[in-house]
């Protein structure tokens, strides 16, 4: 059961066409030129972040090339957060967002000169979904029911919001007006804030496929967990064939290669889902959870591997499991079987 010496730790995953070759590499060489932790162990802004893929034609890929995307289709889209996620998972929190709202940029809920904005990475959105979620301040009429929201990997005093109301009804907040209540400094993913924000009153436009944006997001943060996962496995793998102990490399004992087969596995089953085509909202967070579940495993396991190292920040492998578990309150995939228990059980 031992992992082979010449096995590629760049890419796990499926084989890929020479075109996604190409974009992998291009979104490799983009994250690791712009994003690494500098030397003073802080992230850039996430504001350069959006400049820098917007540049390239990354930021909002997977929109139509009409409103100002790349028009890429599912999969490239999640290739392209995936490889973002293993350099910075704030970033492609931040870019699944936007894929996310994508998908009602052409209906008339977000005004015009809006949409290049956010397609150029010049204005920040966050996704807010109220179904089985938000508490709702007061007791006026729905239009002038005030809200609170947690947002994650935007700016909360610049990021507009797409409000879901429900499964047909969404309404889009402009940040002047949107407060921020209070910022969380300890549940954000590393260099992405993470911050409570109060809104209202809203003017819902109906008719909507709302649970297409809800599809998109778990596709989005899908390919986030998968990201971390093949970053955690691929620091595992070079870590162990790097370090020695009693006379042979880590990666020879067969404890830690059931490690390495054990975190392989689950980052194979992560990257799987996150290529995966699929139909709908309810799918794609069932995807998502095991995705999830599967980026936590494999860079707990990192830490492990690593021994005291894995606690220190010059490793990342630290900083990888904190994200994984912060991406698994951003996902909160625990809300759709609340909210759609219904439809689980048909």
């Amino acid at each position: 059961m031992s992992v082979q010496a010449d096995m590629p730790a760049k890419w796990i995953g499926p084989f890929l066409t020479p075109d996604q070759d190409a974009v992998r590499d291009l979104v490799d060489q983009v994250a690791a030129t712009n994003f690494a932790v500098a030397v003073s162990g802080r992230r850039p802004a996430l504001r350069a972040s959006r400049a820098v893929l917007a540049e390239h034609g990354l930021w909002s890929v997977g929109w139509l090339e009409e409103l100002g995307g790349g028009g890429a289709d599912q999969s490239g889209q999640a290739l392209v957060l995936m490889r973002v996620a293993a350099e910075w998972p704030a970033a492609a929190v931040a870019a699944a967002q936007v894929y996310a709202v994508g998908a009602v940029a052409e209906s008339a809920v977000i005004p015009v000169q809006t949409i290049t904005a956010i397609a150029t990475g010049e204005r920040p959105v966050a996704v807010v979904d109220l179904e089985d979620r938000q508490a709702i301040t007061g007791g006026a009429p729905f239009a002038m029911q005030v809200r609170e929201a947690r947002v994650n990997a935007v700016e909360p005093d610049a990021s507009d919001l797409l409000v879901l109301v429900d499964r047909h009804r969404v309404a889009y907040v402009a940040h002047e007006d949107v407060e921020m209540v209070a910022p969380m400094p300890v549940c954000g993913l590393d260099g992405g804030p993470c911050s409570v924000v109060r809104f209202g009153p809203l003017s819902p436009v109906e008719g909507l496929d709302v649970d297409e944006v809800r599809r998109r997001l778990a596709v989005g943060l899908t390919a986030v967990a998968a990201g971390i996962a093949q970053a955690a496995y691929s620091a595992t793998y070079s870590y162990t064939r790097e370090r020695v102990q009693f006379g042979a490399p880590l990666a020879a004992l067969a404890t830690m290669q059931q490690t390495l087969f054990d975190q392989l596995s689950a980052t194979l089953l992560a990257v799987t889902a996150a290529l995966s085509e699929v139909g709908t909202a309810l799918h794609a967070s069932a995807l998502l959870d095991r995705s999830v579940s599967a980026s936590l495993e494999v860079t707990e396991r990192a830490v492990q591997a690593h021994g005291g190292y894995g606690y220190l920040a010059e490793y990342r492998v630290e900083a990888m499991f904190r994200d994984a578990v912060s991406l698994q309150g951003v996902a909160d995939t625990g809300r759709f079987r609340r909210a759609r228990g219904e439809d689980i059980a048909m």
